[in-house]
């Protein structure tokens, strides 16, 4: 695959879209470009609901290190944390195999 190519095409792809929109873009925007152009250099092309998925997962994740406690307790963030992590390893898992 030619990552350099995937790279520039999802560029320029994204900057046309913002500057289509005319509008001030938040850093979820920008997150998501940075989330889509990491798997498209690395995998080639990836499903956009697979990108949202893993978006709202990393998000999850991330809120899980600022939890009060480090248990797995059902319905505290730190569980929710951790079940978003899963999911994220297991489409990592699945986005390999399909790779290879």
């Amino acid at each position: 695959a030619n990552y350099l190519k995937c790279m520039d095409e999802t560029t320029s792809d994204e900057l046309e879209s913002w500057c289509a929109a005319g509008e001030f873009h938040s850093s979820e925007v920008f997150k998501m470009y940075a989330l889509r152009l990491f798997y498209v250099s690395a995998f080639g092309h990836v499903d956009e609901d697979m990108i949202a998925s893993l978006h709202d997962d990393f998000k999850q994740w991330l809120g899980g290190f600022m939890s009060f406690t480090t248990k797995q307790i059902p319905g505290t963030s730190f569980a929710t944390a951790m079940n978003a992590r899963d999911r994220i390893l297991n489409t990592v898992d699945v986005l390999i195999d399909k790779f290879m």
